[in-house]
């Protein structure tokens, strides 16, 4: 599992769910941010970060780290960001667009990732 920080860390920076300070603190942003994140993906919307939640939001930050080209660990950090920055200078560059959900995702992800 995810320690809190790192479980905030994700859910701020893939798709901006959490809006507070990363400080390992479980409080009402951070089982709000849980829950928005359960509700998108058909989970049980308690706010509890639990194992299905967990890997859900790791297995979702894999994917958009792989398609970065970041090491694909699930969790976000310098790498990821780093990547996801060359991933969002190279897609400027090159115009190319490929699955539709996928490139959305990657889209969110990716302006996230990099603010």
């Amino acid at each position: 599992m995810l320690t809190n920080k790192q479980m905030q860390k994700n859910l701020k920076y893939y798709k901006n769910y959490y809006t507070g300070e990363i400080d390992g603190i479980v409080g009402t942003l951070t089982k709000t941010a849980v829950k928005k994140f359960q509700k998108e993906y058909g989970l049980v919307q308690d706010g509890i970060y639990g194992t299905k939640t967990d890997g859900k939001l790791v297995s979702v930050v894999k994917q958009c780290q792989k398609a970065a080209g970041a090491t694909a660990d699930g969790i976000i950090g310098p790498d990821t960001i780093s990547a996801v920055k060359r991933f969002q200078k190279k897609k400027r560059t090159d115009g190319r667009r490929h699955h539709r959900h996928a490139d959305t995702e990657k889209d969110e992800f990716v302006r996230s990732a990099a603010s």
